[in-house]
């Protein structure tokens, strides 16, 4: 049992215990016999003290249906200082179980929660089913860092997050995550692996949260446009972006830049198709027509049939090519339009020593070295930054043998790099991107 929050080095199969609160994901605790994993299982809840409170999403799976391998897919969270909260929308119940402390109030987080839910389920013309969600803290936010993650379950999500993250943050996490019930879930049979698809599953996922937060007014132009400029600008200056797919894929779980290259490319890819022709007719063909497909036919196969999708423009994209909109792409809201500033460079390298960060190198004639920062400093928070973008100051608090002290410069490298961004219309015709 540990006295403080899991760590980044968290890892989603490894229980969580807290002297108040545990939180168990189900592959990481719980053991199946061999070869036997599709034999019928039970479970229930037994010997919960005075206090406790419990929740799993299988408290309310039919018990006739439940098998080995059920179970461990599943998550389960108990303890004091755990919140089991609960709202119903379309005669489904939604349950949330909550540990810890937040900067935000739980009710604010469920009515937020069941807003991305609703706006999901009306953008793909969805009946609404029973969804469980659990978010679990994790440590580091006191000293400015922040770490978000998220993986589907059956009949919901698990996240895990820094409690320093905003409401606002969450929402867009929410959206993505709940878009899994389709993209990757029941859209049809995932590719093998996995990654060859994810700027499907993944990247057309972004879209869709994106498109049903606007459609249901969870977001405003102006929020759609920060979200989409943030998309443009990590794509733009990345040093994975004309990397084919394949690569991307294989480099998927070691190169962060690789990564996040998968969502953002997707994300734009399904911009541009969408010009073409509203993408939303071919995933509501997916998402209520099934029997229209091959039943080995893979999720971006099948979209590529229903959109009706030309190979070449797949093949482009996936050799990575670059995409770029034109001007006018956004026309009823914006104006595309091309911008420089230098590549972001935080000027320094950290160490980690005894669980305790040390500033490992800092470039001489670097903004960070002009700011006063130096090796051997040792880090002790993060007052504010914003991630890629060197014209934001990058806010450190340091200490050294003399104490601690505030340093501030803008994280900049010296190489410029030009990206698109989308210019909102000023005024009243802003509206018309609601249209």
């Amino acid at each position: 049992i540990a006295d403080a929050d899991p760590d980044f080095g968290y890892q989603k199969a490894r229980p969580v215990l807290r002297p108040d609160w545990f939180y168990i994901h189900g592959e990481g605790a719980m053991a199946g016999p061999v070869g036997r994993h599709s034999e019928p299982a039970r479970f229930r809840w037994t010997g919960v003290p005075s206090g406790w409170s419990v929740a799993s999403n299988l408290d309310r799976y039919p018990p006739e249906r439940l098998t080995v391998n059920d179970v461990g897919g599943r998550l389960f969270a108990g303890g004091t200082d755990l919140r089991v909260l609960h709202r119903m929308f379309g005669h489904r119940p939604l349950r949330v179980p909550l540990p810890g402390d937040w900067p935000f109030e739980d009710f604010e987080f469920v009515d937020a929660l069941a807003r991305v839910v609703e706006a999901g389920n009306a953008y793909l013309d969805e009946a609404a089913i029973p969804f469980f969600v659990s978010l679990a803290p994790l440590a580091g936010g006191e000293t400015g860092l922040m770490s978000t993650g998220g993986s589907g379950r059956p009949g919901g999500f698990a996240l895990s997050s820094t409690t320093n993250r905003s409401l606002d943050y969450l929402v867009r996490l929410l959206g993505h995550e709940y878009g899994h019930r389709w993209f990757g879930g029941s859209f049809g049979p995932r590719s093998q692996p996995d990654h060859a698809e994810y700027w499907f599953t993944e990247g057309f996922d972004d879209f869709f949260a994106a498109q049903a937060l606007v459609r249901a007014g969870v977001w405003d132009e102006t929020d759609y446009a920060s979200e989409l400029n943030d998309v443009l600008l990590r794509y733009g200056t990345s040093p994975a972006r004309t990397r084919p797919n394949a690569e991307l894929g294989d480099a998927f779980w070691q190169d962060q830049a690789a990564q996040q290259m998968v969502y953002d490319r997707g994300h734009l890819f399904a911009l541009a198709l969408d010009a073409e022709r509203p993408l939303r007719t071919a995933l509501l063909a997916m998402a209520n027509g099934a029997e229209a497909f091959a039943g080995a036919e893979t999720q971006a196969a099948r979209f590529a049939r229903a959109y009706r999708l030309d190979p070449a423009h797949l093949e482009t994209m996936l050799a990575g090519e670059p995409i770029v909109f034109a001007p006018d792409h956004f026309a009823r809201c914006g104006t595309v339009r091309w911008v420089e500033q230098q590549a972001f460079a935080s000027g320094f390298t950290v160490e980690v020593r005894d669980g305790v960060p040390w500033f490992a190198t800092v470039a001489e004639g670097s903004p960070a070295w002009a700011a006063g920062l130096r090796p051997g400093m040792r880090y002790v928070r993060r007052v504010s930054f914003r991630p890629g973008d060197s014209t934001v100051s990058l806010v450190l608090v340091v200490a050294d043998e003399t104490g601690e002290r505030q340093l501030s410069w803008l994280p900049q490298g010296g190489v410029s790099l030009r990206f698109q961004r989308l210019r909102l219309a000023p005024g009243r015709v802003v509206a018309r991107c609601r249209a």
